[in-house]
């Protein structure tokens, strides 16, 4: 059980100035937006930024998420081990997510809630490379299972496949959540519509497509780039072009449309639309791949 379950958390956030929440916020923006250009940046370099250590590395004295990478000498027991020690569930997804995002964006992260199992309070599959992870956690276990031996205390389930082989299985890992996951759960669940855990500052996953709100289509819009491999998209992207009698849309702009896609992998449709300048009217639709990745869930006990 929770032990923030009992606590008032709903007074505990009302009780807060909005400015105060609003500063802490931005605050928080600008330490992701700083740390993450330090992720990135040493990740290309197969560095940890967390540890300093390299990726690679296997350090048993000094344990670090980039271990979830599966480094050469890395064994199961050891990652086991240090999951098993209450790995913060927040802090292990939104590493995963950033891991996953500098190779695609969004598409290597399914967190569609029309994909999830219904009873789940968390599910999601995310992919690098030849990696995949799954995250699972029910009501059950986040309520602990009185009766058994293993999982009495709130806590989570991770698969990891490698190569499309199974690494760990979701019944090997019962990583107990942490104070901060505790917390942050409960708050949500006590302030719906006011608080909530989201993983947008560089995290996003296709989630992001069920929210259908005009700032979010044009942010994902604006950094959209086409691919020679339809298999590796992430968005679907329809652009449909409206032009008057007088200016319309010609053979020669589309040519040239179709170059400036070669060369910059800027979407077609995006093109053609600032050719055709003032008087045109443009509805832009995204949607989902036809084909995703697909979340894996933990199949129940009978």
């Amino acid at each position: 059980m929770n032990p923030y379950a009992k606590k008032d958390l709903k007074s505990f956030l009302s009780a807060i100035p909005q400015d105060e929440i609003d500063f802490q916020m931005d605050k928080q923006h600008k330490e992701a937006n700083k740390f993450h250009y330090k992720f990135v940046r040493l990740h290309k370099r197969g560095k940890c930024a967390l540890c300093n250590h390299s990726e690679s590395s296997v350090i048993d004295s000094q344990p670090c998420l980039h271990w979830l990478l599966l480094p050469d000498g890395i064994k199961k027991s050891q990652l086991v081990r240090y999951l098993n020690g209450e790995v913060s569930l927040l802090r292990l997804e939104s590493y995963l997510r950033w891991i996953a995002n500098t190779e695609n964006f969004i598409s290597n992260i399914n967190d569609l809630d029309m994909d999830k199992q219904n009873e789940a309070i968390i599910n999601v599959t995310i992919r690098y490379k030849n990696l995949e992870w799954s995250l699972y956690m029910s009501q059950s276990d986040y309520d602990g299972h009185d009766d058994k031996r293993s999982g009495t205390s709130p806590h989570y389930h991770i698969q990891i496949l490698r190569d499309n082989m199974p690494y760990l299985d979701f019944s090997q890992s019962h990583v107990k959540l942490s104070d901060e996951d505790l917390f942050n759960i409960e708050l949500e669940k006590q302030n719906t519509g006011l608080f909530k855990i989201d993983h947008t500052t560089y995290g996003e996953g296709f989630s992001e497509l069920e929210k259908f709100d005009d700032s979010t289509v044009k942010y994902l819009d604006a950094i959209l780039k086409t691919t020679d491999n339809p298999s590796e998209a992430t968005i679907n992207r329809t652009t449909i072009i409206q032009t008057s009698i007088d200016n319309p849309i010609t053979d020669e702009m589309i040519r040239e449309a179709i170059l400036t896609n070669k060369e910059t992998h800027e979407p077609i449709g995006r093109i053609l639309e600032r050719m055709a300048g003032l008087g045109s009217q443009t509805n832009t639709i995204l949607s989902l791949p036809d084909e995703r990745l697909q979340i894996k869930t933990r199949k129940k006990r009978k």
